[in-house]
């Protein structure tokens, strides 16, 4: 199982997540520093999710259908570079236009990032593999936050831009020497059908999801905010814990 692709996901996975952790926090912070009221926040925050939702099922089928290293760098790099063009949006219209490329970015490389570690993993050991594989994102939530609210405290928010996208772009680059080969599921071309975007076997275990992200994801925006409103001058430990 622990074969040079699947230690490379894993690594991807792990500095992909490092920099997207690092924001999460720091971004609703980053917002109310330019005046925007919290209201418009949530807004910001929550367009994100719905590209990355939206973009996910027809991305399942391209991937079976086109392959997956293409998808896989290209998500990646619309999440470096959108990340990066932070330190330029100081408008509501291009905080949430960055954020819609963003979730698109992110939901692609995801979804991918997943089907590889299937691909990679021996059949025999894939749930093995995939709890392996789910520890690194779990890693990079219990560091990351508490980092980019320490640097933010300290420094620009710019910089913690930087090093978020840098994180991004060494994702990225460990990406393209994964060599195993990602090539289409189907033989040959095969007709989109609405049939490919819905899966009614997972539509128990997404509902759990749902409402188990719809708590995680009210609070997660709003942890920083609140804190600082009860005079808590570090949250970072939350996230640890």
């Amino acid at each position: 199982m622990w074969t040079k692709d699947f230690l490379l996901i894993c690594l991807t996975n792990l500095f992909v997540f490092l920099g997207f952790q690092l924001l999460m926090p720091v971004l609703p912070l980053y917002v109310e520093s330019l005046g925007i009221g919290e209201e418009l926040i949530g807004l910001i925050a929550g367009v994100f999710t719905i590209s990355a939702v939206l973009i996910r099922p027809p991305v399942g089928y391209a991937l079976d259908c086109r392959g997956r290293r293409g998808i896989y760098l290209a998500g990646l790099a619309i999440f470096v570079l959108t990340v990066f063009s932070y330190r330029w949006a100081v408008t509501v219209a291009w905080l949430i236009g960055l954020r819609l490329l963003q979730g698109l970015g992110w939901g692609a490389s995801t979804t991918a990032a997943g089907t590889i570690v299937a691909d990679v993993v021996p059949s025999s050991r894939r749930a093995e593999g995939m709890g392996y594989y789910g520890v690194f994102p779990t890693l990079a939530m219990a560091v990351a936050p508490t980092l980019g609210l320490a640097m933010a405290e300290r420094y620009p928010f710019n910089l913690v831009f930087t090093i978020s996208s840098g994180l991004g772009l060494l994702a990225l680059v460990l990406a393209t020497q994964i060599s195993a080969r990602l090539a289409p599921n189907c033989h040959g071309p095969r007709p989109f059908s609405w049939a490919d975007l819905a899966e009614p076997k997972a539509f128990k275990a997404g509902l759990v999801m749902f409402f188990l992200t719809l708590c995680y994801g009210g609070v997660v925006t709003f942890i920083s905010l609140y804190a600082e409103q009860r005079g808590v001058n570090n949250i970072g430990p939350y996230f640890a814990a």
